[in-house]
C-alpha cells in the first residue's frame, strides 16, 4: 500500500516534468527557427522564457545553449566566457550530432574571434568546416568560409582569404542565394583589392550590379553600391563612382553615404556641394564618423593653402577620437554592470546554466554593417597610420630644411611647414601615449579582457618605439603574426613569467604553454608538419 502511494505521489510530478519538457522543447524549436529566418529578437524573447536549470534532458539542454550562444553572439554581443557552448560540444560530440556539433564549433569560434583570440578562432571554424562536411548545411557552410575568408583578410592572409570567399561563392551560385552570391563576390573584391589587384576587384564588384536588383533590403543595398563606388574611386574613376555613391546615399540617408558622396564631389570639383554634404553629415554623425569628416575637411583645408583651418580640423578630430574611445569604454562597463546585476537576480531565482558576462562589441558576422565598408579598413591600421604619419613629417621637414637654406625662404611656407611637423608631431605621439597606457594599465595588475584589435596594435607599436630590438627579432623569427599574438610573445620579452602572461592575457597558465606551443610552429624554419 505505502508503495501504492508512493506511486500516485509521483505521477502528478512526472507528468508535470514532462509537460515543462514537451513544451520547452517546442520553444526551442520555434526560437531555432525563428534564428533560421533572421527573427533574432523573437528569439531571444522565447529563448528567455525558459527556465534554464527545468531543462532535465541533457539534448534539451545542449539545444538551449547552443542557440542562446548563437542569439547573443547575431545581436552583437560576446560572451566572455564559454561554459553554455562548451557544454554543447561536449554532449553533441558524445553524442555525434554533426549538424548541431559544428554549429556549436562554429559559434564558440565566433565568440573566440570577438574576444580577439583569432588562433583558437579559427581552429574552431575549421573544426565546424571538417564538421558540416558530415552534415550537409548549406547555409552553416556559407557562414563558415565568409568568415575564414573574413578574419583571414583581417590578418593579411589575403591568398587563404581568397581561397574561402571563391568557395562561398561557388556554394552561393549553386543554392542561386543572391545576397550569398554578393556577399560573396563582395568579399572575393575585397581580397583582390588588398592583393593590389585593382582590376580584378573591379570585376566581382561589378558583378554584383546586375543582382542588386534582386535585393529588397535598402540597407545591403546601399551598402554595395558603396563598395563598388569606392572602388572606382580608389582608381580615380570619379564619374562612375559617383552615381554610386548618389544611388547608396538615396537608398540610405546616413552619415557613411553623405561622407562617400562628398569626397566624390570634391574630387569632380564640385566644393560647394560637398561642404553642404559635409555640414549635414556632421549632425547626424557619431564620434568615429565626425573623427573622419574633421579629417578630410583638414585634408580638403591643406590642399586648399589654410593652413590655420587645417589645424584647427586636426585637434577636432583629435578630440572625436578621444570622445569614441571613452564612449565605448563607459559602454562596456554600463554593460558589465547591468550583467552583474541580472547575475547576482539570477543566482536567486534559479534562471540560468553557469554564469555569463555579456559585453557588447562589434562582432565578425556575416552581414555586419561594420564590416561591409571594408575598403577603408587595413590590417594593422595602427602601424600602416604611424608609417604614413611619419613619411608626411620627414617630407615636411626636408622642406622645411631646403627652406631655412635659402636666404630669402618664404616666412609664411616656412610657418606653414612648422604647424604641419606640430601636427604630425602630436598625432604620432597620441597613438603611442594611447599605446603606452594601456601598457601600464596591464603591467602591475589589469588585463587585456577590454581591449579591442586597435589596441593591441596601439600597445604593439608602443613597444616598437620602446624596443625596437625585440619586436623586430619576433616578427623577423615569426610568420603572419597578429597584433595579439605578437603581444603575447612581448610578454617574455618585457620578463613576464607564466602566472603574469596568464593573468594579463585572462587565461590559464595551461593556455599560455598551449599558446607558446603553437606559436612556435610559425617561427620561421620549423618544421609545422
Amino acid at each position: 500500500m505505502k508503495k501504492l502511494i508512493f506511486i500516485l505521489i509521483l505521477l502528478p510530478l512526472m507528468i508535470s516534468c514532462t509537460d515543462n519538457n514537451n513544451k520547452a522543447e517546442k520553444i526551442l524549436s520555434n526560437a531555432d527557427s525563428l534564428l533560421q529566418a533572421g527573427n533574432t529578437d523573437k528569439a531571444i524573447m522565447l529563448l528567455e522564457r525558459i527556465n534554464g536549470k527545468s531543462l532535465t534532458g541533457a539534448d534539451a539542454r545542449a539545444k538551449y545553449c547552443l542557440l542562446l550562444t548563437k542569439a547573443y553572439n547575431t545581436l552583437g554581443k560576446v560572451l566572455s566566457n564559454d561554459s553554455l557552448i562548451d557544454f554543447s560540444i561536449k554532449y553533441f560530440e558524445k553524442t555525434k550530432n554533426h549538424t548541431d556539433l559544428a554549429r556549436s564549433y562554429y559559434y564558440k569560434g565566433m565568440c573566440m574571434l570577438d574576444r580577439g583570440d583569432f588562433e583558437n578562432g579559427v581552429i574552431l571554424l575549421k573544426k565546424a568546416e571538417s564538421e558540416e562536411k558530415l552534415s550537409s548545411d548549406p547555409s552553416l557552410r556559407q557562414y563558415i568560409y565568409i568568415n575564414l575568408s573574413h578574419v583571414n583578410l583581417e590578418s593579411g592572409n589575403y591568398k587563404t582569404a581568397l581561397r574561402y570567399s571563391l568557395k562561398a561563392l561557388e556554394n552561393a551560385e549553386k543554392r542561386n542565394n543572391t545576397i550569398w552570391m554578393c556577399v560573396s563576390l563582395d568579399k572575393t573584391a575585397s581580397c583582390y583589392y588588398f592583393m593590389n589587384k585593382k582590376d580584378s576587384a573591379e570585376l566581382y564588384m561589378s558583378r554584383i550590379i546586375p543582382l542588386l536588383e534582386k535585393i529588397n533590403d535598402k540597407e545591403m543595398s546601399s551598402m554595395f553600391l558603396n563598395n563598388i563606388g569606392l572602388i572606382w574611386y580608389e582608381k580615380g574613376l570619379y564619374e562612375k563612382a559617383e552615381p554610386m555613391f548618389r544611388e547608396a546615399f538615396n537608398l540610405l540617408d546616413v552619415p557613411t553615404t553623405r561622407i562617400n558622396l562628398a569626397k566624390v564631389c570634391y574630387a569632380r570639383g564640385k566644393t560647394e556641394v560637398c561642404d553642404t554634404l559635409l555640414a549635414k553629415a556632421l549632425e547626424g554623425a557619431n564620434f568615429d564618423e565626425k573623427a573622419e569628416i574633421y579629417q578630410f575637411m583638414a585634408e580638403k583645408a591643406e590642399k586648399e593653402n589654410r593652413p590655420e583651418e587645417a589645424n584647427i580640423f586636426h585637434k577636432k578630430e583629435k578630440i572625436m577620437q578621444d570622445s569614441a574611445l571613452a564612449r565605448k569604454k563607459t559602454e562596456e562597463m554600463l554593460s558589465l554592470q547591468n550583467e552583474y546585476d541580472n547575475m547576482k537576480k539570477d543566482e536567486m531565482t534559479g534562471q540560468r546554466i553557469g554564469m555569463i558576462i555579456i559585453i557588447s562589441v562589434s562582432v565578425l558576422l556575416f552581414f555586419a554593417i561594420s564590416s561591409v565598408f571594408l575598403f577603408r579598413r587595413r590590417a594593422n591600421r595602427t602601424r600602416r597610420l604611424i608609417t604614413e604619419i611619419r613619411r608626411e613629417t620627414d617630407k615636411y621637414q626636408r622642406e622645411l630644411e631646403d627652406a631655412e637654406r635659402t636666404s630669402r625662404g618664404d616666412k609664411k611656407e616656412i610657418e606653414r611647414l612648422r604647424k604641419k611637423l606640430e601636427q604630425g608631431e602630436a598625432r604620432l605621439s597620441a597613438i603611442l601615449d594611447h599605446g603606452k597606457d594601456l601598457y601600464e594599465s596591464v603591467k602591475l595588475d589589469g588585463n587585456v579582457s577590454k581591449w579591442s584589435k586597435d589596441d593591441f596594435e596601439a600597445v604593439v607599436e608602443y613597444l616598437r618605439a620602446k624596443m625596437p630590438n625585440e619586436v623586430r627579432m619576433i616578427e623577423e623569427t615569426h610568420t603572419k603574426l597578429t597584433a595579439y599574438a605578437t603581444f603575447f610573445l612581448l610578454l617574455s620579452a618585457i620578463g613576464m613569467d607564466a602566472a603574469d602572461t596568464a593573468r594579463i592575457m585572462g587565461i590559464s597558465q595551461g593556455a599560455v604553454r598551449t599558446m607558446r606551443h603553437r606559436l612556435k610552429k610559425k617561427e620561421k624554419g620549423e618544421n609545422n608538419n
